[in-house]
């Protein structure tokens, strides 16, 4: 059976802490790279890294880490964040995350962070030990890369398949993935909170199927079916309002400098 967290062999469960909540009542944003971080931190636990013999004197550090806030989780939510492996080098491995809301497994972020040996007595980039290389191998042979474009290649598939909303806000589901290229269907409830985002990428947004209201720039925009609209990178704009089972096709366009994984 699919769930959201297919292809995500490392698991971390744990509830959302009052202390996490912003005035608005949601989880701010800062504590979702807490989620991850303990998502890691399990990663590095199966691997072997806090082992001084299999690690054989070098260390794993983040070099460089992205996120993508989807929805909102609030008190009384429970946040299950998986990781995987995409794909290892010499000196370093690239991984992914995805939080998810564990109620309706509605997909709340989504990250991708670049992993790198480090040399604690030279003070640089190591390579990976053998023993800590081939416990991360057997991880990335358990990821299965359902997103990733080399994994649709070979058949067709419906936007309108598994189309179901979840209980509130909105499900994410990653379509392709490609240098700086990330198209995405979106599926709404419409008990969703309306939430601004400023994008550090152009987004072009089509409504496939259903109806919505927005907030660009503090200009309304209304979509029907077939509608869509271009949001360039740091446009403000929030969903006001959706329609039961909407659907979307967002397509994301990243600088160069700051394309996920």
């Amino acid at each position: 059976m699919q769930t959201a967290l297919s292809g995500y062999p490392i698991t971390v469960e744990q509830a959302v802490a009052w202390g996490e909540l912003d005035p608005n009542g949601h989880v701010n944003n800062i504590w979702y790279f807490r989620y991850i971080e303990n998502a890691r931190v399990a990663l590095y636990q199966r691997i072997g890294k806090y082992d001084p013999e299999a690690a054989g004197g070098v260390t794993i550090v983040v070099g460089s880490i992205g996120c993508r806030f989807k929805s909102a989780l609030g008190f009384g939510d429970t946040a299950v964040t998986g990781v995987r492996i995409d794909a290892i080098d010499e000196d370093k491995f690239l991984t992914s995350y995805r939080v998810i809301r564990k109620s309706d497994e509605a997909i709340v972020a989504e990250a991708e962070a670049t992993l790198i040996g480090y040399d604690p007595q030279k003070q640089g980039r190591a390579a990976i030990p053998e023993k800590l290389r081939t416990a991360l191998e057997a991880i990335r042979l358990e990821s299965r890369p359902a997103d990733r474009p080399d994994a649709r290649m070979a058949g067709a598939a419906s936007l309108f398949g598994d189309a179901v909303p979840p209980r509130q806000g909105e499900r994410f589901d990653t379509i392709l993935r490609r240098r700086n290229l990330v198209i995405e269907r979106i599926v709404s409830s419409p008990a969703i909170v309306s939430r601004r985002y400023e994008q550090i990428q152009d987004e072009w947004v089509l409504m496939v199927r259903g109806e919505a209201v927005l907030q660009v720039a503090g200009k309304t925009i209304a979509l029907a079916s077939g509608d869509h609209v271009f949001l360039p990178a740091g446009t403000p704009h929030a969903v006001e309002r959706v329609s039961a089972g909407a659907v979307w096709l967002a397509v994301h366009l990243y600088p160069e400098e700051d394309r996920p994984v």
